[in-house]
């Protein structure tokens, strides 16, 4: 899951395209925001929401690892996503409605 930390003063959608630029070296030119979930534990981790999108399309290579924070890329449908462990409980609600 590419993910990151909005910038003081930087916009939500400037935030996600260098999100993706830094991690797997593509750009997003069309996508929707899913969700905006709350941090159950902000103190825990850091942060006090989150903001989910759908990348519908994007330029570049192809979407690769870059850096060390994925160890692999790989394709989902929602309901092999429904299955995994995630990080958050919030995001089952979410894949739910795709």
């Amino acid at each position: 899951m590419v993910g990151g930390h909005r910038e003081g003063g930087v916009c939500l959608d400037a935030t996600l395209r260098r999100e993706f630029e830094e991690e797997i070296g593509v750009t997003p030119t069309a996508f929707s925001e899913l969700a905006a979930l709350t941090e159950p534990a902000p103190e825990i981790n850091g942060s006090d929401a989150y903001d989910g999108y759908a990348i519908t399309a994007w330029r570049g290579p192809g979407p690769a690892m870059r850096g060390d924070e994925h160890v692999e890329i790989r394709w989902f449908t929602a309901a092999e996503a429904l299955a995994l462990d995630l990080a958050l409980a919030q995001f089952r609600d979410v894949l739910r409605c795709i």
